[in-house]
């Protein structure tokens, strides 16, 4: 069974030998755990909460290393290597697991806010309700980041029985964390965010805070996982009612926001792993540059040749992170075109043609000179929603791919 490893720093928020009352004692100099800005400094710890899974990125088509040095670098270098070459085992059993190990860190802290919070002192219910909302979406968050690395892609005929992850949701480290069925975890994400959507406000004032457009956009996201397009849509629009921003990349003039900055950013998640330097940088495949072509302001402005990362190598390698300055890595969390792109699909399969593709060409328009812009169009539901899939799956739109993480 894997091993969850929490920080002391805030097991000690809670009394030893299993208790789980808080301590009400005064120190000069100190905090009183009960009190709610003590619930609100947790939430707002991002060395803790803002950390997203960017090894993916090592694994997927889009990226190629067709180069014997950087090949060469990485042969030893544990755990891209192993997440490149899609080996059986990415980590060592002796060694620690960095995702699921920040995961459960994310998961034990949001327990521990969502137990004291609500009835914590010197509060206001609406600012109870705040915290307890974002312990809860990022709760939620980390479970679905979890079950997408570790278990099966989800199946509705056999969710009940296929693997999920350990199911944590009470602030205690002693109990048996073995793995529940995959629907169970799932269940237990939907719940987590439509509790969460109620009790707070439409947007942060820092998209690494949770809010209801988050809340709405991970439900848009875990309901497309499930293929359950009806509901997804319906959450998409509710996100996209509060937020439709996209970023301009013909405003950029090669200065690129951080991820805080970012008005398309709904919730951000700073990949757990830096690509700006050799020997991890991204190699973008020649597949994705032919899908992509020169003319998309994404290759413009988040792509660089290969040799300003190391003189013996190739191609064009994905360069935001060399911009932002780890630990201000590429964003994983939930964005403006994801929801567009979840609605667009959902709305392609319904056989909506024209709605699908002004979704698509809502985000392109966004992406090119006026001079180079041409929209992409469809005869029919089928043929929509391969123009949807194709930016979806080959990484020309899809913000889960770095070219869409600025």
């Amino acid at each position: 069974m894997k091993k969850i490893y929490l920080p002391l720093a805030i097991i000690a928020t809670v009394l030893s030998s299993g208790c789980r009352k808080y301590v009400d004692i005064r120190t000069k100099g100190q905090l009183v755990p009960n009190e709610t800005e003590n619930f609100r400094d947790i939430m707002n710890t991002t060395s803790t909460f803002n950390i997203g899974n960017g090894f993916p990125d090592f694994g997927d088509d889009n990226v190629d290393f067709v180069d014997a040095a950087q090949q060469a670098s990485l042969a030893t270098y544990t755990p891209y290597n192993n997440v490149y070459t899609w080996a059986a085992q990415y980590y060592d059993p002796a060694s620690h697991d960095y995702t699921w190990d920040a995961m459960y860190n994310i998961i034990f802290n949001s327990n521990v806010v969502i137990d004291g919070v609500p009835n914590s002192t010197q509060g206001s219910p609406t600012d109870k309700n705040q915290i307890l909302g974002e312990a809860l979406v990022n709760r939620a968050d980390a479970y679905m980041t979890l079950v997408r690395a570790y278990a099966k892609a989800y199946n509705a005929t056999t969710a009940s029985t296929d693997p999920g992850v350990p199911l944590l949701i009470t602030p205690s480290t002693d109990q048996a964390l073995p793995r529940v069925p995959l629907q169970q975890v799932y269940t237990q994400i939907v719940s987590d965010l439509k509790r969460a959507a109620p009790l707070m406000g439409n947007i942060s004032k820092y998209n690494t805070l949770a809010s209801k457009q988050a809340a709405y956009a991970l439900l848009a996201r875990a309901y497309l996982d499930m293929s359950d397009y009806k509901n997804a849509a319906v959450f998409a629009d509710s996100t996209l009612a509060i937020n439709s921003n996209i970023l301009d990349l013909n405003t950029l003039s090669g200065s690129l926001p951080r991820n805080i900055d970012n008005p398309e950013l709904i919730f951000s998640k700073n990949a757990n792993v830096n690509t700006a330097y050799a020997p991890t940088v991204l190699r973008l495949s020649s597949e994705l540059i032919n899908l992509l072509g020169t003319k998309d302001l994404r290759y413009v402005n988040f792509t660089t040749d290969a040799s300003n990362a190391s003189f013996d190598y190739t191609g064009r390698i994905f360069s935001i992170d060399l911009f932002l300055q780890y630990p201000n890595t590429h964003n994983c969390g939930v964005t403006v075109p994801e929801v567009m792109l979840i609605k667009a699909e959902c709305l392609a399969r319904s056989n909506d043609v024209n709605g699908a593709l002004a979704l698509v060409n809502t985000i392109r328009r966004k992406r090119f000179t006026a001079a180079d812009y041409q929209p992409l169009t469809a005869s029919d539901g089928a043929t929509a929603l391969d123009r949807v899939l194709d930016r979806t799956e080959k990484g020309a739109l899809r913000p889960r791919h770095p070219l869409d993480r600025p």
